[in-house]
C-alpha cells in the first residue's frame, strides 16, 4: 500500500496480496485513517461525463516508509546525512534562526500551494474548528522542537553521522 501512495485504492487487490478478506482490509485501512497513518481522498462522484473514477486515492503519511517503498531512500539518506554538515557550514546562524527560516519559508510555500490548488476554503475550516487547530499547533510545536534539537546538534561538536541517524 505504501508503494502505491497517491494512487487509487483497490481493496480487492490489497486483499489478494495480503491474503486477507476484503472486509478485513477495509477495517485495517479505517484503523490507519483513525491513527492518521493514511488519508483517503474520495473522488467527486456526481455522475455524468465529469466522473472519471469511483475509487479513492490513498496517501500514506509516514514519509520514511513511503520513500523506502518507492525507492527514494538513497536520496533521502543523502539529504539527511549531509544536512548537519550544511548547518555547520552556515556557522554564523543560530539553530533558532535556521528553524525560524524553515518555518517562514515552509509557510509561504504551503500557502502558495494551497492557493494554487484551490483549497483555501478547506484550510479556513481548520481555523474554525478549535480542536483541529490545537492539534495542528501542538504537532507543529513538537516538530519544531525536534528540528531545533537536530540543527543544534549539527551546529555543535557532535558528529554528523549519529545526528542524522538519531533524528531521521
Amino acid at each position: 500500500m505504501l508503494r502505491q501512495s497517491g494512487g487509487q485504492l483497490d481493496y480487492s487487490q490489497l486483499a489478494n496480496l495480503s491474503e486477507l478478506s476484503r472486509p478485513t482490509v477495509k477495517t485495517h485501512i479505517e484503523a490507519m485513517q483513525i491513527a492518521h497513518a493514511v488519508h483517503l481522498l474520495r473522488p467527486f462522484h456526481g455522475g455524468g461525463k465529469r466522473e472519471i473514477v469511483s475509487r479513492p486515492k490513498c496517501y500514506a503519511f509516514d514519509t520514511g516508509f513511503v520513500t523506502f517503498e518507492k525507492g527514494w531512500d538513497l536520496s533521502a539518506f543523502l539529504i539527511w546525512g549531509f544536512s548537519p554538515l550544511y548547518y555547520r557550514a552556515v556557522g554564523e546562524a543560530t539553530a533558532l534562526e535556521i528553524v525560524a527560516h524553515r518555518v517562514v519559508w515552509s509557510l509561504l510555500l504551503c500557502l502558495a500551494l494551497v492557493s494554487i490548488s484551490g483549497q483555501s476554503a478547506q484550510m479556513r475550516q481548520l481555523f474554525i474548528n478549535p480542536r483541529q487547530l490545537g492539534t495542528l499547533l501542538i504537532s507543529a510545536l513538537l516538530v519544531s522542537v525536534n528540528w531545533l534539537g537536530f540543527i543544534w546538534a549539527g551546529l555543535t561538536r557532535y558528529s554528523a553521522v549519529p545526528i542524522s541517524t538519531v533524528f531521521s
